[in-house]
């Protein structure tokens, strides 16, 4: 239901604007924005600076809008935020196109192999983008700001302070500018107004997931929720660290393909900074989720609902840990990802692995195979929240294909 809420107010905005951008040919006072032999992205005139058109070879590809206060920036190829000095566009004229002065008679040239045939100069091509419909994508997102706060970044309790606007933008650049090409958050097609229309409603559904989600805990950590009804009351595990409702973190594996997650260090020491703190009237709750070496003795017990204890005695999750040794890869993040594999891609692709390795330099002093607990407290949490979520689902969401009846979720969308 909040997909589909999402999906309606989103996209129906998307169909209206779109009446004026849908082909290349609606700018009737210029046909063609694109000069002779042009290659790039170039400023569709008496747009307000709103409009840009890919070209190849001096014809029109693909157009593209800029939403908000964003306008088209010749330097980027695309969208970018208006300062208060380019608030004003200039205006942009027609390119023309070359003519040739026809000669009084045909000229034979005596020696044709030292003639030179004339070729006209051809304007400079300004750096392409990677992928130029993100900016009409980021621009798009940032003129909804205000619903988006109102309606999606509101948890149990109100508006979220876990999840936030910015966070959210920063996260959408690097996930699609800085993740390998097979692994970006999908926004839309290049080269067609419409395509956009596919990346919003990409956007919709995982922001409604992300609501049903983090969002609506305004928790970056998961919470002990996994209890066992025993002696009249409930029972949380503390080794619910290793793995909820019959999950174990510590042992899920990547593909064969991908072996890139985290090994197990059973000397780890970390603690969730996030935990149930209005667990119920009167009552402490479970504290937050933490992992520990074990030394043969320390079981880690289990919180004890009707006497609001903890009981420091060997007590099973739903797996039988009663440890928490080597267990620091509870849920994290908008999505809520756990799992070794999640934190060892994020750090093959953007973390400390990536900068020794390939020379990737986001986030080059975070190993989140060390310190997974870095998306919920290092410095830039609250981009990072959202960006283990854009990972989640570009590998689980945007790849699904069934086996049995070949549904894809992207022919889907």
């Amino acid at each position: 239901m909040q997909f589909m809420l999402l999906l309606l107010f989103w996209c129906s905005f998307v169909v209206v604007n779109s009446q004026d951008t849908n082909t290349v040919e609606v700018n009737f006072e210029c046909p063609n924005p694109c000069p002779w032999r042009f290659t790039g992205f170039i400023l569709i005139p008496n747009t307000s600076c709103k409009s840009y058109a890919q070209c190849r070879n001096g014809n029109p590809i693909g157009e593209f809008q800029c939403f908000g206060n964003y306008i088209f920036a010749e330097s980027k190829g695309g969208c970018d935020f208006a300062s208060d000095g380019e608030s004003e566009c200039q205006p942009v004229p027609c390119p023309v196109p070359p003519t040739q002065s026809p000669t009084e008679s045909p000229t034979i040239s005596e020696s044709p192999s030292n003639t030179v045939s004339p070729t006209a100069p051809e304007p400079p091509r300004p750096t392409p983008f990677p992928t130029p419909v993100f900016f009409s994508f980021l621009s798009f997102v940032e003129s909804r700001r205000q619903s988006i706060e109102a309606t999606v970044l509101q948890s149990a309790g109100g508006p979220s302070t876990a999840y936030t606007m910015e966070g959210l933008m920063s996260a959408l650049d690097i996930v699609v500018n800085q993740f390998p090409s097979d692994k970006t958050f999908y926004v839309g097609e290049n080269g067609e107004f419409a395509g956009l229309r596919y990346g919003v409603a990409n956007f919709a559904a995982f922001l409604s997931q992300a609501m049903s989600e983090g969002i609506r805990m305004d928790s970056c950590d998961e919470w002990n929720t996994d209890y066992i009804f025993q002696d009249n009351t409930e029972k949380f595990p503390l080794s619910n660290a290793c793995g909820q409702y019959k999950r174990a973190y510590d042992l899920e594996i990547c593909k064969s393909t991908e072996p890139f997650e985290c090994p197990i260090d059973r000397d780890m020491e970390v603690t969730a900074v996030d935990y149930n703190q209005n667990f119920m009237p009167g009552k402490t709750g479970p504290p937050a989720l933490s992992c520990k070496p074990y030394d043969g003795s320390s079981f880690s017990g289990f919180y004890d609902l009707f006497d609001d204890v903890i009981v420091e005695s060997a007590y099973s999750n739903s797996l039988g840990r009663t440890n928490v040794a080597g267990c620091c890869w509870w849920k994290r993040g908008a999505l809520m990802t756990g799992g070794r594999c999640a934190f060892g891609k994020l750090n093959k692709y953007v973390g400390k692995e990536a900068a020794d390795s390939r020379g990737i330099y986001v986030y080059p002093d975070i190993d989140f195979c060390s310190n997974p607990e870095a998306i919920c407290d290092h410095i830039r949490t609250h981009e990072l929240r959202w960006l283990i979520g854009f990972l989640d689902w570009s590998g689980r969401v945007e790849t699904y294909v069934d086996a049995i009846t070949g549904w894809s979720y992207m022919d889907e969308l």
